[in-house]
Order: C-alpha cells, then sequence, then structure tokens
C-alpha cells in the first residue's frame, strides 16, 4: 500500500481508552471491529491483515481524501451507528467552537460534565456531582420551586455512596447561585478509602475570600455521616497558595484538581506547597477537549 502525505491529525484521548498503542485512540478490538465492519461493505477489497497498525493504516490510507482524523472514520458509511456511538467515547470531547478564536474562554457547565462523565466511566468507583450553583439547597425556580437546585447534593448520602462502590466523589461549584450567570468555579474531593475531604479553591481561601457558607454545610454534613459511619475523614482546604493569577481558568483548575487527584498523580500537599500557574492547567485544555471529532 502506498503511503499518503497528507496531515493527519493526532487526537487527545479519552480515559477511557486504554492507550494501547502510541498511534492510536483505538485499542486491538476497536480496530478489529472496525474492519470487520469495514469487510461487510467491502467484500470486493476487504482488509485481510490481522495487525493492529496496518488495519490503522489500511483505513487511513482508504479515507486519505475525506479524513484527517480517526474519528472521521465512524462517519463513514461502513460504520454502523452503534458502533460509532460507542468508539467516540475513545477521544476525549469537542470544545466549544468559540475555543478556536479565544483558547482562553471560560468552561461552561457543559464542557465540565463532558470531561466528567468520561472520568465517571472510566472509574467504578468515582462519582461526580455538578457542577451545581452554590444555592443547591435552594428551590429550583426554572421548576417552578417544586425541586432544589441540586437534589444529589441536599440528599446526599454517605452510606448509599459506600454500599454503591463511590468512594471517590469529586464535585464542582459555580459561586453563583442558580438565576445568576457564572462567576468563579471552586471544587471538592472526597476519598474514602483514605479518608480525607478537601476544599479547593484556585485563588486560595483567606479572610477577604472566606469558604462560602453552602459549602460548610455541606462539609458539615458529610463530615457528621463519616462520624456515625466511624469514619474518621480528615477535612482540609487551601489557604496557603494563589494560584490563579488570570481570570479565565478556574474551570480547568477544578477539571485538574479532582482528576489528578483522583489518578493520584498529585497529593494534596503539593496543592498547599508549590504554585499551579495559569498556563501550566490551560495546557491540559489540549489534553482534556479536542478541537473537533
Amino acid at each position: 500500500m502506498s503511503k499518503t502525505n497528507e496531515k493527519f491529525e493526532k487526537l487527545s484521548c479519552s480515559p477511557l481508552s486504554d492507550n494501547e498503542f502510541d498511534f492510536t485512540c483505538y485499542d486491538k478490538d476497536d480496530l478489529e471491529n472496525l474492519k470487520n465492519a469495514y469487510n461487510k461493505r467491502h467484500k470486493d477489497d476487504p482488509i485481510k491483515t490481522t495487525n493492529p497498525k496496518e488495519i490503522w493504516d489500511f483505513l487511513r490510507y482508504k479515507y486519505h481524501n475525506v479524513c484527517n482524523k480517526e474519528s472521521c472514520w465512524l462517519r463513514r458509511e461502513f460504520i454502523p451507528s452503534k458502533l460509532g456511538r460507542e468508539l467516540v467515547n475513545s477521544f476525549a470531547p469537542s470544545h466549544p467552537p468559540t475555543w478556536i478564536s479565544n483558547d482562553r474562554a471560560w468552561l461552561s457547565s457543559s464542557d465540565i460534565q463532558d470531561v466528567m462523565k468520561q472520568y465517571e466511566r472510566r472509574y467504578k468507583c468515582f462519582e461526580f456531582i455538578g457542577p451545581s450553583p452554590i444555592d443547591y439547597y435552594e428551590k429550583d425556580s426554572y421548576t417552578g420551586n417544586t425541586e432544589y437546585v441540586w437534589p444529589e447534593l441536599v440528599n446526599f448520602n454517605l452510606e448509599d455512596k459506600i454500599k454503591h462502590g463511590k468512594c471517590k466523589i469529586g464535585i464542582i461549584f459555580n459561586l453563583d447561585k442558580h438565576k445568576q450567570g457564572g462567576s468563579h468555579w471552586v471544587a471538592m474531593y472526597l476519598n474514602l478509602r483514605k479518608k480525607y475531604l478537601y476544599y479547593f479553591d484556585s485563588v486560595k481561601t483567606s479572610n477577604n475570600n472566606p469558604i462560602p457558607t453552602e459549602i460548610n454545610k455541606l462539609v458539615k454534613c458529610i463530615l457528621k455521616q463519616g462520624e456515625k459511619l466511624n469514619l474518621s475523614i480528615h477535612y482540609g482546604y487551601n489557604d496557603k497558595i494563589v494560584h490563579q493569577r488570570k481570570n479565565t481558568e478556574c474551570g480547568m483548575y477544578c477539571l485538574f484538581f479532582i482528576i489528578t487527584m483522583l489518578k493520584e498523580e498529585q497529593t494534596w500537599e503539593q496543592f498547599l506547597s508549590k504554585r499551579l500557574s495559569d498556563d501550566e492547567v490551560h495546557k491540559c485544555r489540549k489534553e482534556y477537549f479536542n478541537t473537533s471529532l
């Protein structure tokens, strides 16, 4: 097979990808499924090899006139819709088109959810709650005051989390109330195996930036429930370092905090002892998101 010289975009893989190969976000089974789907529609020109790299090279060459990235194959005529929906989760989510002209745009609730949902699927012990407005325990005016703004927080039940195997829990809040436009993202992370709960604000907790009453209310609820279950949970918050010094990356700080704590790539002590710059977390946008799929 002759080679094509067209530039082929390397995509960021999702946490659901096994990263089995360095040239693709698909694993061996995914490539075999792509091969089988292709062969069903192209019996006169089937993929014969069983080598994953050769399968990948075949598809790249076959569709080089219309595809400059491997996710594009999922939109070709030979892909059943169910397989396409499954395999698109091999990739990190797409960021909004507005990021192309402004790559420091604030993260929206949807941006945060798109990333966290993939980590929930990858880590069965992990649950993400949010992103919630700070007034989570108030009645939601958008539902005619019939429901709480964020029922999962109002009804937070530690014993139930343990029963369902959820020992690691990440929560993200916006400090604006639900009828406001959004101001600043902050995060909490709970690890029941290691018995700690941390509140992280990228601009540091201080006399001028106190922990919101609503956060303290939830913290007390979690610690009290822990005591009833004979769990002595250590609680801490960032009052040491102002990490964020620009005004665009608070959402990225929250994602980085939860993801690195979940994967145990970063310790709480590191967040308290060494500044993580805005530019450092900004670089993670290319890891957590793709420009397009």
